[in-house]
């Protein structure tokens, strides 16, 4: 049978070896999803197995692709948190979207047809902090994970829930605008550096 420690670790191996069978089955239904006209060009996240912060624009951002939604702007919040924070990790963020096929019309029935696959990543990346950027984003995750989340955040605004800290913050976009990007830096700065 062996020792505790080797039960253990075997045990440890099952479950990262579980959590790579879910994250590849993940991978695969949405790159493969009917559910809407765009169906089957599926955008899934950006992270590694496990994150400390999942970041969720509600759109895919310009240049996006699979394993990328969040394009240029990601880039872009990369680059300002090496700025800001240069004790930062890639491998500590992942970047999803609430909508995930490019082109589809952003509606509520869309971001429902989403909404269990940003939870299924939410449970597969186990973050301590989601950053919700705007208001698809907020209205995605209260659909994915219930009504105990507000249905109307400020920017700004934390929730804890569920051992989990909810920031919600300005749209990816109004990272581009001076005055609005300063706020944005700041909420995604203290989200960081609460870690």
């Amino acid at each position: 049978m062996g020792t505790p420690f080797q039960v253990k670790e075997a045990l440890r191996r099952a479950l990262r070896a579980k959590r790579d069978s879910d994250f590849g089955d993940l991978r695969h239904l949405v790159g493969s999803c009917r559910r809407c006209p765009g169906g089957g060009n599926g955008l899934w996240g950006k992270f590694e197995k496990e994150v400390r912060i999942l970041l969720i624009a509600g759109l895919p951002g310009p240049g996006a692709s699979r394993g990328d939604p969040w394009g240029e702007h990601g880039r872009m919040i990369f680059e300002e948190l090496e700025r800001v924070a240069p004790e930062f990790s890639h491998q500590e963020i992942g970047l999803t979207v609430a909508l995930r096929c490019p082109g589809v019309r952003l509606d509520a029935r869309a971001l429902r047809r989403c909404s269990q696959y940003l939870a299924e990543e939410i449970h597969l990346t186990d973050p301590h902090t989601i950053v919700a950027f705007g208001r698809p984003a907020a209205v995605a995750l209260r659909m994915a994970l219930g009504e105990m989340l507000p249905a109307s955040p400020r920017a700004g605004e934390e929730i804890f829930l569920h051992g989990k800290r909810f920031v919600y913050n300005l749209a990816v976009s109004k990272l581009m605008d001076p005055k609005m990007g300063e706020i944005c830096r700041r909420i995604l700065l203290a989200a960081f550096k609460a870690r």
